[in-house]
């Protein structure tokens, strides 16, 4: 109801031991953008086999045959953004998982530690990229506004933080996401008041 140019944002949980594979159909004019949150397992897909864990990332699109299977003890747990295909678009029919998680970090709005884990180049069609955002322990980051017609969103993947929102200083846990209203004038800023640093998932366009 209030998603642009992504379409939906979900958690998704694989139990150990099981597999998913595609539904005919399911993603009719959309792609999806898998990122590990935690556990392990793999992928295949045209004879490949990738393994997974840990903020690996890889993109599904309509038509690509694969089976992803989970292993070990915890399930295989991913945040996925599904984007919008625009039209003219020609999706990759070839999967290829990338690991950008021991990419240098570059610091922004003040103490935010950023690296992009996936971008355009692996297949994302609407976003320039998918940044994880690092916020060390006791830190705030700068707030700012998202602009008109301007898409960005936040979903908190490790630690419980803090967040300014407006006027209003909010709890914002793991598992939690929330699109920054794209209004000019409604602030959004991430902060920490614990001992340990949070993580997040960053999209604007």
């Amino acid at each position: 109801a209030v998603l642009t140019s992504a379409d939906a944002v979900s958690h998704v949980m694989l139990e150990p031991n099981a597999w998913a594979h595609p539904i005919d159909g399911e993603l009719k004019g959309l792609q999806q953008t898998f990122i590990v949150n935690s556990g392990t397992g793999y992928i295949t897909q045209g004879g490949k086999r990738f393994e997974l864990s840990k903020d690996k990332a890889f993109v599904i699109t309509p038509g690509m045959d694969f089976r992803m299977t989970a292993t070990g003890p915890r399930y295989l747990t991913f945040y996925v953004v599904t984007e919008k295909l625009p039209n003219g678009a020609t999706p990759s029919t070839t999967l290829n998982v990338v690991d950008r998680s021991k990419a240098a970090q570059t610091t922004s709005r003040w103490y935010n530690k950023e690296r992009s884990l996936v971008t355009k180049v692996d297949g994302l069609v609407q976003f320039p990229s998918i940044d994880q955002v690092e916020l060390g322990p006791m830190k705030i980051a700068q707030s700012r506004s998202a602009a008109k017609d301007v898409e960005e969103i936040w979903i908190a993947t490790e630690g419980n933080g803090d967040m300014l929102f407006g006027k209003y200083l909010r709890r914002f846990p793991e598992g939690s996401a929330i699109r920054v209203p794209p209004t000019g004038i409604s602030a959004q800023g991430n902060f920490n008041f614990t001992d340990k640093p949070t993580k997040y998932l960053h999209l604007i366009r």
